[in-house]
């Protein structure tokens, strides 16, 4: 899989690790499948993390349209961070945080892990990968394009 989603449930911090290349049809079904995850999990923040991605490939089109749209996730979220290593990812999270910035508050777009943590005001959290459990409404969502 492309993306995981992690939980640590002391801190209640939901992390969703991108790895290798990020498209438009990615970015969007991420997107559409985070919400579920923060309900499951009654997560308080967020961080979204593409450390590990190799390449960016989602348009700014694609971005434009999720930044302009609704939250991902409609339950209070206090802490959003996106992780954005290189100058690419830093300049398209930049302009996702710019453009949807009215209805994401506390939306920070840093450079590392590390700086995540300082802006959640976390110490030493420990991930484990989630998945939700199988029910009518999971299949449909894990089906979903």
């Amino acid at each position: 899989m492309p993306y995981h989603f992690e939980f640590d449930p002391r801190v209640k911090v939901l992390r969703v690790r991108f790895r290798g290349t990020v498209t438009d049809e990615l970015l969007s079904e991420f997107y559409n499948r985070v919400e579920a995850f923060v309900a499951y999990t009654k997560a308080t923040s967020g961080i979204t993390d593409f450390s590990e991605v190799t390449s960016f490939r989602a348009s700014s089109g694609t971005v434009r349209r999720l930044a302009q749209g609704p939250p991902a996730a409609k339950s209070p979220i206090k802490h959003r961070v996106i992780v954005a290593v290189t100058p690419h990812q830093y300049a398209m999270s930049r302009m996702f945080h710019i453009l949807g910035e009215e209805t994401r508050p506390g939306l920070k777009v840093v450079r590392s892990q590390h700086e995540a943590y300082e802006v959640i005001g976390i110490k030493d959290p420990v991930f484990e990968e989630i998945v939700l459990p199988q029910s009518p409404d999971s299949e449909a969502l894990e089906s979903a394009p």
